[in-house]
């Protein structure tokens, strides 16, 4: 066959990441026809996200290590183009869906790629919209990407990949967290593209039965080495191979017996004297964050001791909302909620983790410690228990999950699934009565899926209360007793695992369709998305981007987060934005005034309060930094004088005026750096860069840094969930209390620093950063009365204070 009908061609391929003993892939020979749907497959570790790293160019060109043989992408080299070149062709879809999010609303994200590739604006509004609808998120471009649920993320990540148009699309587990009917919406669309574009698809994937009803060829890794390769009905049919490979079955080999049964190994039901003792009871739950539309909406639950419940319904319904209230992560703005007979508006987190277990979605946003020992001691030495008898828990937990082996090991050197596997060895040693597992098998291959559910099992056998997120309805079906269903912040159904799965409504309402027809299945099922008969091409007609009526504030809010240029500053050119910023620090630096500098610092802060920076989040940013804080005041305060005696410490009045001042100079930088985060777009400021003739590397450090800024508080505020999850006391008391309790997150978030870095500079280049010097401005950058208005007014002040100095002098 001529090479030409290939799409992507790898020969002999070979690597291995830096450091590492072992190779990664090996001598791989793939070739993908053009327009063909081909899933890889395989255990956790067996190469599938490397292969595909190498499909764009990032493996070489970005990731260091060892490569040998050649790969083809849409007739290129990937090893002679720039990925920013073999992104226009090749749309690679990464694992970590917030690590590829860069816009602060939704549609800044999908139109950064667009703008990147210089798109003329009206192309770039067709194809933000098309990939929008594509992906379930019409009425969505207004919303705060930070707002946006994981499955709401993952459907944005690969809106901004499909509104570039690639010829070729490489997802790896693109589904994971995407709920029942998201999964068979997204492939719907993939045909569709595969038939009206002729893409080629390239899939990473754990799941069989969508693989198995559309892919023209399977590739099975394993160790990285390609052990299998054919069509999928073939390898299916071969239980023996499944096993072998240790894939999972396709459902029409689960299903059939827990659909007549809720289970195939039904635990048994809670008895009469359980029923009376309710573990977990919500009275009217109302919650919202900050100011937006209520994400809870009057919940009213109870969860009987020894349940096993599982929670589930459509991304955004407000689950993990939910859940984070049963063990104090977040607390009623209305209603009650009660854990073993205790409200836990008058309980820290700290002091319930004893009794609720909390898991969180992914693993890797609960450990920060240096081996697999201590994370697992870490919870336990915030008890009061003795040293013996944690010893004892620590032993007792690793054999329970299975990790004896690696317990002086890196939790980072493990595989994913051992990783999650330690999450809850970490957990179960503080000895809960209740575990809130959210979205367990996330990411995890078959063996890891078997491995963990029979662990939650035995330990539900035991008596365990265990309340199971999940979006995966077989697991539901095989290990739950009862089911509720959430919509909309609300509980729309509550009752047996049988009784929902002979319930189309329910079902099909709230997402949670199992298997049905690929030929029947109508993308619409959603209301939010509109009929859509063909992939729009670029000459689309224009038409009102935004739906404004999807998402508005709550009557009487001053949230502006989700309503782009809705304050003053968001209005102004970012221009404007950083000439003032800048008139700032100058005066800051002419002036040692400490009140000049309280001014200023005072000046920036209330331009982020207006811009939308809550005083919650500030003052997160800003606690990390206290150590900083207090030596830069020891430093300049404190001198050494000659006496009697010998030397002695003096404090120096001018040295503490000068320390104060060093302190406030660096709270206007961070608050500053946030201001301008969060009111202003990234095209903007990747356009000011490239207008201020910046070397393309220094603007893609500067701009990747702008990113990474929300990315690590997010991290630090994970983290800081984690261990409040594991009894950390974060309300400690006294001056050094709050800075002793963050100094245990330094070292994991350096960790994240550095992987969260590699990550973005990967997502960046997959969405064409630094292809042109110019990129296309989404809005007009003229300045208007209002830009006007304020220069004048930093102008006027700034030469006023310079007179002032002068004079004094």
């Amino acid at each position: 066959m001529d090479a030409v009908s290939y799409a992507t061609e790898l020969r002999d391929v070979s690597y291995r990441y830096p450091n590492a003993e072992e190779w990664s892939l090996r001598h791989i020979n793939l070739s993908v026809e053009k327009g063909k749907f081909v899933a890889i497959m395989g255990p956790n570790g067996a190469g599938k996200t490397t292969l595909s790293l190498c499909l764009n160019g990032l493996i070489p060109q970005l990731m260091e290590g060892e490569m040998t043989g050649e790969v083809q992408a849409a007739g290129l080299d990937t090893g002679k183009f720039r990925v920013q070149t073999l992104a226009r062709h090749v749309g690679l879809v990464l694992q970590d869906p917030e690590a590829q999010i860069f816009g602060r609303t939704v549609w800044e994200d999908v139109t950064f790629g667009p703008s990147n590739f210089v798109f003329p604006l009206p192309e770039i509004e067709a194809c933000g919209r098309t990939a929008l609808e594509l992906v379930g998120l019409r009425g969505f471009a207004h919303r705060n990407t930070a707002e946006l649920s994981g499955g709401e993320k993952q459907r944005l990540a690969l809106a901004g990949i499909l509104a570039l148009e690639p010829e070729i699309l490489v997802l790896d587990e693109p589904t994971a967290e995407m709920d029942p009917l998201g999964r068979q919406e997204l492939y719907a669309v993939l045909d569709r593209l595969r038939r009206e574009k002729g893409i080629t698809v390239i899939v990473v994937e754990h799941s069989p039965d969508e693989v198995l009803t559309r892919a023209d060829e399977v590739v099975v890794l394993d160790k990285g080495q390609m052990v299998w390769q054919g069509i999928p009905a073939e390898l299916f049919a071969d239980t023996s191979l499944v096993a072998k490979f240790g894939l999972r079955p396709p459902r029409a080999c689960r299903l059939g017996h827990a659909r007549e049964t809720g289970s195939r190994k039904q635990p048994k039901e809670p008895g009469a004297e359980a029923e009376k003792t309710p573990v977990i009871e919500i009275k009217g739950l109302v919650y919202c964050y900050d100011s937006a539309p209520p994400v809870l909406r009057g919940v009213d639950l109870r969860v009987f001791a020894g349940e096993f419940v599982a929670l589930v319904g459509p991304n955004g319904a407000g689950k993990t909302t939910l859940a984070k209230h049963l063990n104090g992560l977040l607390k009623p703005r209305r209603g009650d909620v009660w854990v073993a007979n205790r409200n836990t508006k008058e309980h820290t987190v700290g002091e319930l983790a004893g009794t609720v277990g909390y898991l969180f979605q992914n693993p890797d946003h609960q450990i920060f410690a240096a081996s697999v020992q201590k994370e697992i001691t870490y919870g336990l030495k915030n008890t009061n228990i003795a040293q013996d008898c944690i010893n004892e828990r620590i032993t007792e937990a690793l054999r329970f999950t299975g990790l004896s082996a690696v317990r002086e090991k890196h939790p980072f050197s493990l595989s994913r699934g051992d990783r999650q596997l330690l999450a809850v060895a970490s957990i179960l040693a503080l000895g809960p009565q209740v575990l809130v597992i959210d979205e367990p098998t996330a990411g995890l291959d078959w063996t890891g899926v078997q491995k963990l559910m029979t662990l939650i099992r035995h330990l539900h056998s035991q008596g365990t209360t265990v309340i199971m997120i999940s979006h995966d309805m077989d697991l539901v079906a095989e290990y739950a007793q009862r089911v509720v269903v959430m919509k909309d912040g609300q509980v729309q159904r509550d009752g047996s695992v049988q009784e929902l799965f002979v319930d189309p409504v329910t079902m099909t309402g709230a997402a949670l369709a199992v298997q049905p027809n690929p030929n029947e299945l109508n993308i619409e099922k959603r209301p939010a998305m509109p009929v859509i008969t063909s992939i729009p091409g670029k000459t689309v007609p224009l038409e009102p981007v935004f739906d404004q009526n999807t998402h508005s504030c709550a009557a009487g809010s001053r949230d502006v987060k989700d309503l782009p240029n809705s304050s003053l500053w968001k209005c102004l050119d970012v221009r404007t934005k950083v000439t003032v910023f800048f008139t700032m620090i100058v005066l800051a630096c002419l002036f040692q005034s400490p009140v000049l500098n309280l001014a200023l610092t005072a000046g920036i802060a209330m331009m982020a309060w207006w811009s939308g920076v809550r005083p919650r989040r500030i003052a997160g940013v800003l606690m990390p930094l206290v150590p900083v804080f207090v030596l830069v005041l020891a430093v300049n305060a404190i001198s050494f004088a000659p006496g009697l005696s010998g030397h002695h410490f003096v404090l120096s009045g001018s040295g503490i005026e000068r320390g104060i001042t060093f302190v406030l100079r660096i709270l206007m930088m961070v608050l500053a750096t946030a201001f301008l985060t969060v009111s202003t777009p990234v095209d903007e400021i990747v356009q000011l860069l490239h207008n201020l003739r910046l070397p393309p590397s220094a603007a893609f450090v500067i701009t990747t840094a702008i990113r990474f800024i929300p990315a690590l508080d997010r991290r630090r505020i994970q983290i800081l969930e984690a261990q409040q999850a594991r009894g950390a006391r974060l309300e400690a008391k006294g001056i050094t209390g709050p800075v002793r309790a963050y100094i245990p997150i330094m070292v994991p978030l350096l960790i994240y620093s550095i992987i969260t870095a590699n990550s973005l500079a990967m997502a960046m280049l997959d969405r064409g950063f630094g292809f042109a010097r110019e990129v296309t401005q989404l809005r007009e950058t003229s300045f208007s009365g209002k830009d006007f208005m304020i220069l004048g007014v930093t102008i006027l002040v700034l030469a006023v204070l310079i007179y002032a100095r002068l004079v004094m002098q």
